[in-house]
């Protein structure tokens, strides 16, 4: 499985959602993060320090290239796009692929999203 971020002048968020993957899955998990603009070092560091990959020179091509250019060379069977600001919870990454293997016609799936407080985001709209 390939998670895709793109991060643009991200804050300790890309920390958080780097950190979080570890429990997420048990699978085998590539990360790569394109790096749309921000100070370089600071994704490059949060990519050293959880095996991710970064690609882009911090040029800001906007979220769906930035996406499209981490998912370039896929060679996984599921890529998961997703925000820099989500923290994932244990196990949920998991879910998500065990969703779409029980519904092999599904095209796209989506998480349920939480807000910090734990109610539900209204996402899928």
């Amino acid at each position: 499985m390939r998670v895709v971020t793109v991060a643009f002048n991200p804050g300790e968020e890309l920390e958080r959602f780097l950190a979080s993957l570890a429990a997420a899955t048990a699978r085998r998990l590539v990360v790569v993060i394109a790096d749309n603009g921000t100070e370089h070092d600071v994704v490059t560091a949060a990519a050293q320090r959880h095996g991710a990959r970064v690609v882009g020179d911090g040029t800001n091509l906007g979220y769906g290239a930035g996406a499209n250019l981490a998912a370039a060379d896929l060679e996984e069977d599921w890529i998961v796009v997703a925000n820099p600001d989500l923290v994932w919870k244990p196990g949920s990454l998991d879910a998500l692929i065990d969703a779409g293997l029980a519904n092999p016609a599904a095209g796209c799936l989506g998480p349920l999203l939480l807000n910090p407080d734990g109610t539900v985001y209204p996402s899928g709209r």
